[in-house]
Protein backbone atom coordinates (compact mmCIF):
# COMPACT_ATOMS: atom_id res chain seq x y z
CA UNK A 1 0.00 0.00 0.00
CA UNK A 2 1.15 3.40 -1.07
CA UNK A 3 -0.86 5.65 0.95
CA UNK A 4 -0.33 9.43 -0.42
CA UNK A 5 -2.10 12.74 -0.04
CA UNK A 6 -4.37 12.13 -2.70
CA UNK A 7 -4.73 8.07 -3.80
CA UNK A 8 -3.66 5.05 -2.25
CA UNK A 9 -2.42 2.91 -4.59
CA UNK A 10 -2.55 -1.34 -4.26
CA UNK A 11 0.06 -3.44 -5.49
CA UNK A 12 0.91 -7.37 -5.41
CA UNK A 13 3.97 -9.13 -6.13
CA UNK A 14 5.52 -12.42 -5.25
CA UNK A 15 8.97 -12.39 -4.69
CA UNK A 16 9.99 -15.44 -6.66
CA UNK A 17 14.11 -17.25 -7.71
CA UNK A 18 14.40 -16.93 -11.17
CA UNK A 19 11.14 -15.60 -11.70
CA UNK A 20 8.20 -17.54 -12.88
CA UNK A 21 7.43 -19.18 -16.35
CA UNK A 22 3.81 -19.94 -17.03
CA UNK A 23 2.93 -19.32 -13.93
CA UNK A 24 4.97 -21.47 -12.18
CA UNK A 25 7.75 -20.30 -9.96
CA UNK A 26 11.29 -21.13 -11.70
CA UNK A 27 13.79 -23.19 -9.29
CA UNK A 28 16.65 -22.20 -10.99
CA UNK A 29 19.44 -20.08 -9.16
CA UNK A 30 18.94 -16.61 -10.57
CA UNK A 31 18.97 -13.78 -8.65
CA UNK A 32 15.86 -12.96 -7.29
CA UNK A 33 12.79 -11.41 -9.16
CA UNK A 34 9.72 -9.75 -8.15
CA UNK A 35 6.61 -10.70 -10.40
CA UNK A 36 3.34 -8.84 -10.47
CA UNK A 37 0.56 -10.61 -9.45
CA UNK A 38 -2.12 -8.90 -9.98
CA UNK A 39 -2.52 -5.40 -11.93
CA UNK A 40 -2.63 -2.55 -9.89
CA UNK A 41 -5.26 -0.22 -8.40
CA UNK A 42 -6.48 1.66 -5.81
CA UNK A 43 -8.62 5.05 -5.35
CA UNK A 44 -8.64 8.83 -4.18
CA UNK A 45 -8.81 8.08 -0.53
CA UNK A 46 -5.96 9.37 -0.07
CA UNK A 47 -5.08 12.36 3.15
CA UNK A 48 -6.49 15.18 1.24
CA UNK A 49 -10.03 13.60 1.56
CA UNK A 50 -9.41 13.16 5.42
CA UNK A 51 -9.43 17.25 5.62
CA UNK A 52 -12.40 17.74 2.69
CA UNK A 53 -14.58 15.11 5.23
CA UNK A 54 -13.15 17.56 7.93
CA UNK A 55 -14.59 20.35 6.12
CA UNK A 56 -17.40 19.03 5.06
CA UNK A 57 -18.66 17.39 8.04
CA UNK A 58 -17.65 19.26 10.74
CA UNK A 59 -16.29 22.70 9.71
CA UNK A 60 -18.66 23.84 7.44
CA UNK A 61 -22.20 22.53 9.33
CA UNK A 62 -20.39 24.08 12.32
CA UNK A 63 -19.29 27.76 10.27
CA UNK A 64 -23.02 27.59 8.58
CA UNK A 65 -22.73 28.95 4.41
CA UNK A 66 -21.59 32.55 5.85
CA UNK A 67 -19.24 32.45 7.66
CA UNK A 68 -17.37 29.46 6.00
CA UNK A 69 -17.46 31.07 3.13
CA UNK A 70 -15.48 33.73 4.48
CA UNK A 71 -13.16 31.24 5.94
CA UNK A 72 -12.45 29.95 2.12
CA UNK A 73 -11.88 33.40 1.27
CA UNK A 74 -8.85 34.29 4.15
CA UNK A 75 -5.92 31.80 3.14
CA UNK A 76 -3.53 32.68 5.38
CA UNK A 77 -6.24 31.57 8.28
CA UNK A 78 -7.40 28.81 6.62
CA UNK A 79 -3.68 27.78 6.02
CA UNK A 80 -3.06 28.29 9.50
CA UNK A 81 -5.92 26.50 10.97
CA UNK A 82 -5.38 23.44 8.33
CA UNK A 83 -1.82 23.19 9.70
CA UNK A 84 -3.50 23.12 13.29
CA UNK A 85 -5.86 20.39 12.16
CA UNK A 86 -2.85 17.90 11.07
CA UNK A 87 -0.65 18.27 13.91
CA UNK A 88 -3.32 17.93 16.70
CA UNK A 89 -6.10 15.56 15.05
CA UNK A 90 -4.90 14.13 11.58
CA UNK A 91 -1.27 12.94 12.39
CA UNK A 92 -2.03 11.76 16.60
CA UNK A 93 -5.60 9.88 15.68
CA UNK A 94 -5.13 6.61 16.67
CA UNK A 95 -6.49 3.94 18.95
CA UNK A 96 -4.98 4.91 21.58
CA UNK A 97 -6.11 8.39 21.36
CA UNK A 98 -9.33 9.03 22.93
CA UNK A 99 -9.94 12.83 22.26
CA UNK A 100 -7.88 15.69 20.54
CA UNK A 101 -8.26 19.35 20.92
CA UNK A 102 -7.93 21.95 18.45
CA UNK A 103 -7.26 25.83 19.03
CA UNK A 104 -9.78 27.79 16.89
CA UNK A 105 -7.75 31.15 17.23
CA UNK A 106 -6.63 30.85 13.60
CA UNK A 107 -10.51 31.65 12.96
CA UNK A 108 -10.57 35.18 14.97
CA UNK A 109 -10.98 36.76 11.60
CA UNK A 110 -13.73 34.89 10.54
CA UNK A 111 -15.38 35.89 13.74
CA UNK A 112 -14.57 39.20 13.35
CA UNK A 113 -18.01 41.46 12.74
CA UNK A 114 -19.81 38.24 13.56
CA UNK A 115 -22.38 38.61 16.45
CA UNK A 116 -21.78 34.69 17.65
CA UNK A 117 -19.56 32.96 19.68
CA UNK A 118 -17.62 29.57 19.17
CA UNK A 119 -19.62 28.38 21.94
CA UNK A 120 -23.13 29.31 20.34
CA UNK A 121 -21.85 27.61 17.12
CA UNK A 122 -20.78 24.13 19.26
CA UNK A 123 -23.81 24.33 20.87
CA UNK A 124 -25.53 24.91 17.65
CA UNK A 125 -23.58 21.76 15.85
CA UNK A 126 -24.44 19.53 19.04
CA UNK A 127 -27.97 19.95 19.28
CA UNK A 128 -27.76 18.59 15.71
CA UNK A 129 -26.41 15.75 16.51
CA UNK A 130 -28.15 12.70 18.65
CA UNK A 131 -24.73 10.51 19.53
CA UNK A 132 -23.29 12.59 22.44
CA UNK A 133 -20.04 10.75 21.27
CA UNK A 134 -20.16 12.91 18.02
CA UNK A 135 -20.27 16.10 19.65
CA UNK A 136 -17.71 18.77 20.44
CA UNK A 137 -16.64 20.37 23.68
CA UNK A 138 -15.66 23.74 24.14
CA UNK A 139 -12.35 23.56 26.75
CA UNK A 140 -11.30 27.45 26.72
CA UNK A 141 -12.56 30.55 25.04
CA UNK A 142 -10.77 28.99 21.37
CA UNK A 143 -10.09 25.55 22.17
CA UNK A 144 -12.74 22.85 21.11
CA UNK A 145 -12.23 19.04 22.11
CA UNK A 146 -12.74 16.20 19.35
CA UNK A 147 -13.90 12.63 20.30
CA UNK A 148 -12.51 9.79 19.39
CA UNK A 149 -15.45 8.92 17.31
CA UNK A 150 -15.87 12.10 15.97
CA UNK A 151 -12.76 12.25 14.72
CA UNK A 152 -12.98 8.35 13.55
CA UNK A 153 -16.02 9.41 11.04
CA UNK A 154 -13.64 11.48 9.63
CA UNK A 155 -11.29 8.41 8.51
CA UNK A 156 -13.58 5.13 8.22
CA UNK A 157 -15.00 5.88 5.41
CA UNK A 158 -11.91 5.80 3.41
CA UNK A 159 -10.07 3.25 5.27
CA UNK A 160 -13.62 1.36 4.53
CA UNK A 161 -12.94 1.62 0.52
CA UNK A 162 -9.34 0.79 0.55
CA UNK A 163 -10.64 -2.72 2.89
CA UNK A 164 -12.91 -3.63 0.48
CA UNK A 165 -10.08 -2.75 -2.25
CA UNK A 166 -7.60 -4.64 -0.25
CA UNK A 167 -10.17 -7.48 0.27
CA UNK A 168 -11.22 -7.78 -3.49
CA UNK A 169 -7.12 -7.92 -4.62
CA UNK A 170 -6.55 -10.81 -2.31
CA UNK A 171 -9.65 -12.54 -3.19
CA UNK A 172 -8.15 -12.92 -6.99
Amino acid sequence: LDCGGGTIDITSHVIASGGIEDGVESSSSEPLCLNELVAPRGGDWGSMRVDENFLDKILKPLLGPTMFQKFEALTDCKHQFMEEFESKLKKKHGPGNKSARLNFCYLDEVFEGEDISLKDLIDEFNAKEDDEDLHLEVTSHTTVKFSHALVSCLFDPLLDKMMLEVHSLLNE
